[in-house]
């Protein structure tokens, strides 16, 4: 199920921000998968490592032996968030105090760790040893740029993705999930402490400076088991020989098993128009090679996500 789903089943309490809130500024986050974990802060599942064969054999013939490997795939939760400072006399000065300032600030750093969690989805955490969809399609050979040559960091791509609630989904712990996403635990019995202060480059400035510390915290995860889940289009611009062609969307909607249902296309501005450019793609229109069904928020009836985390920085090759 997705946010707005378990936030409806009340798996996810209110909060100070809705999954309809996110999706006003996110694409993955409200349209992803998301499934309880088997074990709290990590999933086991079984994966098949090598299948049975079967065999011929002649009447009378004695019958083969089958035999199949399997394993566990582990995927552990990380817990995501941080610790909020605020310094102790904006809040002791806000009409109302300490709650009065959560609730009416409180939306606005949701929104901020909200769209810190969706980047981690497209390009992973190196710290963390968390693979983002893009390295997950690479490790997968699934990542293809436009083109075979192009140096710089002046480019974008396009995220195919079919969600499954087994196979290909976020991960959630219920714990850390039921007193809601974006709820902020107040620290230190809600009175104000003196932590050390740093300055813009990390260097401890031999000060204290008095806050109030709202802590925001959530286990998750995302599984991506076996292949064809996740294919990514990289190296696209504005530029001949760099941008989207009906054939590579195909390639990626057939690599996926494309359905209306769960798959979704994720972009930013700059690919979005390159989609759209391929409604004038001159092909047959009959009923076995028909030109490709593009409109402005779809593909084959796939959605089209805009997702401006996606950014126009990125290198030619994943």
């Amino acid at each position: 199920m997705n946010l707005q789903e378990m936030y409806e089943a009340q798996i996810i309490p209110p909060s100070f921000i809705t999954p309809k809130d996110l999706a006003k500024k996110l694409g993955i986050v409200p349209t992803m998968e998301f499934r309880q974990s088997s074990h709290g802060l990590y999933d086991m599942v079984p994966k098949v490592t090598t299948q049975a064969a079967g065999g011929y054999r002649r009447i009378n013939g004695g019958l083969h032996v089958l035999s199949m490997n399997t394993g566990d795939v582990r995927i552990d939760l990380f817990p995501f968030g941080g610790i909020l400072e605020v310094d102790s006399q904006l809040v002791d000065n806000w009409p109302g105090g300490l709650e009065a300032y959560i609730e009416q600030n409180m939306p606005q750093y949701a929104k901020g760790i909200a769209q810190s969690y969706e980047t981690s989805l497209i390009y992973g955490n190196e710290s963390a040893g968390i693979a983002g969809l893009r390295e997950i399609a690479k490790n997968n050979n699934a990542a293809v740029p436009t083109n075979a040559a192009g140096t710089g960091t002046d480019y974008t791509s396009i995220i195919f993705v079919t969600w499954d609630e087994q196979q290909c989904t976020g991960l959630f712990n219920e714990n850390g999930f039921n007193e809601g996403m974006f709820v902020p635990e107040i620290q230190n019995d809600g009175r104000a402490v003196l932590v050390p202060e740093f300055d813009e480059s990390g260097n401890y400035t031999g000060k204290k400076k008095s806050v109030y510390q709202f802590k925001v915290e959530f286990p998750t995860g995302l599984k991506v088991i076996g292949g064809n889940h996740v294919y990514v289009i990289s190296g696209i611009k504005d530029a001949d020989g760099y941008r989207v062609t009906e054939s590579m969307v195909r390639t990626a909607l057939a690599y996926v098993g494309a359905n209306p249902e769960s798959t979704f296309i994720y972009v930013n501005g700059v690919a979005k128009s390159q989609l759209n450019a391929l409604k004038s793609a001159s092909v047959k229109t009959d009923n076995t090679d028909r030109n490709i069904l593009v409109s402005a928020n779809a593909i084959d009836d796939c959605r089209i996500v805009v997702c401006e985390l996606i950014t126009n920085t990125e290198a030619r090759e994943v």
